[in-house]
């Protein structure tokens, strides 16, 4: 909550990209990109909802991994 405001992080993670097709789900440093994000926002105080909009479902399934845990 910010001044009495919940807080909600989007993150966007669609499957399309002309230059790098399925970057989300590409590891960097170890970790696949969208999962930086989500870690980011899971780690910020002021944030009491995360909301990973995707049309990936190898992203969808990432990500509710590692948010039900």
């Amino acid at each position: 909550m910010l001044e009495n405001k919940k807080v909600i992080a989007v993150i966007p993670a669609r499957a399309g990209s002309k230059r790098c097709p399925r970057k989300n789900v590409l590891p960097y440093k170890r970790k696949p990109l969208v999962l930086w994000a989500v870690e980011v926002a899971q780690d910020c105080r002021v944030v009491d909802k995360i909301v990973v909009s995707t049309d990936d479902p190898e992203v969808k399934e990432m990500v509710n991994r590692v948010t039900k845990a």
